[in-house]
């Protein structure tokens, strides 16, 4: 679509709904990670926390465990 758009061609109804359907989905995932982080900081702090994000991405074990600390400590509310 980007591509589309830069060069000046028209996008199709169709990909413009799809467009504003993850721009929609990308704003309340923004906020979902938003809220848990800002949660998480109020018990951990920022720097460690980050490493255990970057770790987690690597290490199945320290992912299951920063998962645990995340159900254990976050409540998230999901809009419409």
């Amino acid at each position: 679509m980007r591509s589309t758009y830069i060069h000046g061609s028209e996008i199709e109804e169709v990909k413009r709904k799809e467009l504003n359907d993850l721009t929609k989905d990308s704003v309340e995932f923004a906020r979902i990670v938003l809220c848990v982080f800002l949660q998480l900081s109020k018990k951990h702090e920022k720097d460690n926390l980050i490493k255990k994000i970057d770790n987690a991405i690597l290490d199945s074990l320290v992912r299951e465990k920063l998962m645990k600390t995340i159900s254990e400590s976050v409540e998230v509310f999901l809009t419409d």
